[in-house]
């Protein structure tokens, strides 16, 4: 009877979409879509969606299409360089949800599409790790310069 009522159940796994690097149309070639998108369930009636840019050009839009059920939040802008949407259910979030993620960038007048002619499909229990994901492009202006007042010898030898 238990093993029974496990099978009826959606176990969460690991989402394909972990701060996953992501192109219009899936085409590497558009360089200028370059986006890491996260897609995770936060709680049980809640699947989160965010964006990032993977190159010095800022998303400045994210769009959730042709989801079916779930009502898509305002944008929130809180977390620097992020934009992130959620798609709340007031009861009974689907098993399977079926999205598609649209992105525009500060200098591209239009929006970028994740699935060409269609749409994609997450479990609504997936999840991503707790653990930070890996530090996006940095950029370091060069030479650095201290005032080291503890008169450190960094000679290297």
């Amino acid at each position: 009877m238990i093993l029974a009522l496990f099978s009826l159940l959606s176990f969460g796994q690991t989402s394909p979409y972990c701060n996953t690097q992501v192109f219009h149309f899936g085409n590497t070639a558009e360089i200028a879509s370059e986006a890491n998108l996260t897609i995770a369930n936060i709680d049980s009636t809640t699947l989160r969606f965010t964006i990032s840019s993977a190159t010095s050009d800022p998303v400045d839009d994210l769009i959730l299409n042709n989801t079916q059920g779930g009502v898509p939040s305002a944008i929130d802008t809180s977390v620097s360089g992020q934009l992130s949407r959620d798609l709340v259910w007031a009861t009974n979030a689907p098993d399977t949800v079926i999205f598609n993620v649209l992105w525009s960038k500060l200098t591209f007048g239009g929006n970028w599409q994740l699935i060409s002619g269609g749409n994609d499909t997450i479990l609504f229990a997936d999840t991503c790790s707790s653990t930070p994901p890996p530090p996006t492009k940095a950029q370091i202006d060069l030479p650095i310069t201290w005032n080291d007042t503890a008169n450190v010898d960094y000679t290297v030898t």
